[in-house]
């Protein structure tokens, strides 16, 4: 191996293994768990109440067999794994899915369509039908009132 990928590889290699750790110490955290837990154990005990954890669960422990292949196997003192471009960038995408997962907002943001129990009901089905609504918010004076929906309407 050339000089340039003995690099290449080096620079993934450290990246790969300080996102592990990174990852490693939250799901530790999370859990609870002392520093003996094995990192499949720890991806078992998060992924029973945090559905990030679920959600990536065999990308986790396939990870976790590549960190160990990295760290623990070597053959004439080299390590026998080095990551590819495509396992650092999956540790990385995992790690912030799981440690810094999406917010609703802004997620979800937008605009609603509301209408208040005054507002003929000929506004609330031209927007369900213009717009492909299929429910409707019926507010008063900023408190939630009713949510209209398609079948509200039809049993009208």
């Amino acid at each position: 191996m050339n000089s340039k990928s003995a690099d290449l590889g080096e620079e993934r290699t450290g990246r790969f293994l300080d996102s592990f750790c990174r990852l490693e110490k939250y799901l530790r955290e999370y859990t609870q768990s002392d520093k003996g837990v094995g990192v499949n154990v720890l991806v078992e005990r998060a992924s029973k109440s945090n559905s990030a954890v679920r959600a990536k669960k065999d990308d986790l422990k396939g990870l976790a067999d590549l960190r160990n292949a990295i760290v623990y196997e070597r053959r004439d003192g080299e390590p026998i794994a080095i990551p590819n471009e495509i396992a650092v960038s999956l540790i990385e995408s995992v790690e912030a899915y799981i440690t810094k997962p999406p917010k609703v907002i802004p997620t979800f943001k937008c605009d609603v369509f509301v209408c208040s129990p005054e507002d003929p009901i000929a506004i609330a089905v031209e927007a369900m039908y213009k717009y492909k609504y299929s429910q409707i918010l019926i507010v008063q004076n900023v408190s939630f009132m009713k949510l209209l929906t398609a079948s509200t309407k039809a049993n009208c």
